[in-house]
């Protein structure tokens, strides 16, 4: 078995460019997936982060798709969380017209 290490260490060295390109080659091989991976959650933290910030969007009657795009380009700000009640006053409010 000794023997046989010998052997390997001395081709390799002897066939040391054939050796870096495929250590290189394996060195990729494995830090794709782990890269993708690492990359994925960090995307998905961000995006968790930012769906958990964006409040209930309530507007006036008029183009819903600039609700929509104003909704979208949400940066968040330090106001104050607005209570269930005034929600629900407006609700009642569009309910009796």
């Amino acid at each position: 078995m000794r023997g046989l290490a010998t052997l390997a260490i001395r081709h390799a060295a002897h066939h040391w460019g054939r050796t870096g390109v495929l250590a290189a080659c394996l060195a990729i091989l494995v830090s794709i997936p782990i890269a993708s991976r690492w990359i994925g959650s960090a995307f998905e933290g961000r995006l968790r982060a930012r769906a958990e910030t964006v409040p209930l969007v309530v507007g006036a009657k008029g183009s819903r798709f600039d609700l929509v795009f104003s909704a979208l380009a949400f940066r968040a700000t330090d106001l104050a969380p607005t209570p269930m009640r005034i929600y629900e006053e407006l609700r009642a409010r569009e309910d009796a017209e």
